[in-house]
């Protein structure tokens, strides 16, 4: 029997892309899954468990990940670069009769249990100004440990990789390049959209942009292209954003978007719900325009996969990880360019395109299927 093990350590509602992407993963892994694989999800005792709830999986909620003190892990993880393995990870996971950690922290190349360790991006290789210096330190030595001690590292993009490859020479067979895919939704949970308008008080057709209040997800830029539209083509459009203005304490990233809205008199174009669940955000990106991503920087971005899901328009920055993941319904603009997306959203306005939904859907369905099926075929390399 093969057992898989993912944490989540992490407060969902303050990273739903890192949860969505588990999830995702593990709905794709039940569409391949042998009869000789099981699947675990540990989860903090405060965490709710109705985020796992139909995914056919054992979930075990315990402390022990959030009681670890400081002085443990350091040791720890001392003990896992110099000696290959941690009998205090290792005796956690083994009552558990684990064979493989995925996307957590690494075990050590000695230990009894695999691991794959998730990277999701080099963020700060492009924008150090988001990070202390002793932040970026940080995350190079994270960067290095983790290339010695996992079994593999999965990386979401080529993109990623190649800036792997700038950091670290190491053992390439190390890196596992996965895209992650989202399945087609059910239509029949798209919520009614005359309940959603009652209840986030939304009255205007409207662009959807999903994204949590970080500072590289740079909603500053869709407001300023609202104003460049009032000013150029004197058209006025409305945007729906949510997300959590608390995530990796950004509070002070939503203050100074909430006070360039009020300066520039932009209440009626620019209307913040907060965190909606989930059933909630397939249905804003279902009766949304289009989705709008302004991202400066992203390892593989969760929103564009669940719009393209939904068989959605794009509008989004010219990054290199968007460009990987583009598709037919995908429009670029020049990224941190306000000038480049209100040119973009007025012509996308005036020469809206039609698209074959059901080819879309089709080609997405067998790019989530084969996304479970790639990974249970690593994992059994891996153990075999």
């Amino acid at each position: 029997m093969i057992r898989i093990a993912f944490v989540i350590n992490f407060s969902v509602v303050d990273w739903l892309g890192g949860y969505y992407v588990i999830k995702n993963l593990i709905m794709s892994i039940n569409l391949n899954k042998p009869k000789n694989l099981q699947i675990f999800v540990f989860i903090k005792e405060t965490e709710s468990e109705k985020y796992f709830r139909d995914l056919n999986v054992n979930v075990i909620r315990t402390n022990f990940f959030g009681s670890i003190s400081f002085v443990r892990r350091v040791y720890s993880k001392l003990q896992i670069l110099l000696f290959g393995r941690s009998k205090f990870f290792e005796d956690f996971f083994l009552k558990y009769k684990i064979n493989l950690v995925s996307h957590y922290i690494p075990l050590g190349r000695n230990s009894e249990i695999k691991s794959f360790s998730w990277i999701t991006d080099f963020q700060h290789l492009y924008y150090p100004h988001y990070f202390t210096f002793l932040q970026r330190i940080l995350r190079t030595i994270n960067i290095f440990y983790i290339a010695i001690s996992s079994s593999k590292i999965i990386l979401s993009s080529n993109s990623s990789s190649s800036d792997l490859k700038k950091i670290i020479n190491f053992n390439l067979k190390k890196i596992f390049v996965h895209p992650f895919f989202f399945g087609n939704y059910n239509s029949k949970n798209i919520i009614n959209i005359n309940k959603l308008k009652k209840k986030f008080n939304i009255k205007k057709n409207f662009f959807f942009l999903p994204n949590q209040y970080w500072f590289h997800k740079n909603h500053l830029l869709v407001l300023k292209s609202i104003v460049e539209l009032k000013k150029r083509y004197n058209l006025s459009i409305n945007i729906i954003s949510s997300g959590s203005m608390y995530a990796k304490n950004s509070k002070a990233y939503y203050q100074k978007v909430y006070n360039f809205v009020e300066e520039q008199g932009l209440r009626d174009n620019y209307k913040y719900i907060g965190v909606v669940n989930e059933k909630e955000l397939w249905s804003l990106m279902h009766y949304s325009l289009a989705i709008i991503n302004p991202s400066e920087f992203e390892g593989w971005n969760t929103s564009v996969m669940q719009a393209k899901a939904l068989s959605k328009y794009n509008i989004i920055s010219n990054i290199k990880a968007h460009i990987e993941q583009k598709n037919s319904k995908t429009i670029l603009f020049a990224n941190n360019d306000p000038i480049s997306l209100s040119k973009t959203i007025f012509k996308f306005l005036n020469n809206k395109k039609k698209n074959n939904y059901k080819d879309n859907k089709r080609i997405n369905n067998i790019n989530f299927i084969n996304y479970g099926k790639k990974y249970i075929t690593l994992v059994k390399s891996i153990l075999n």
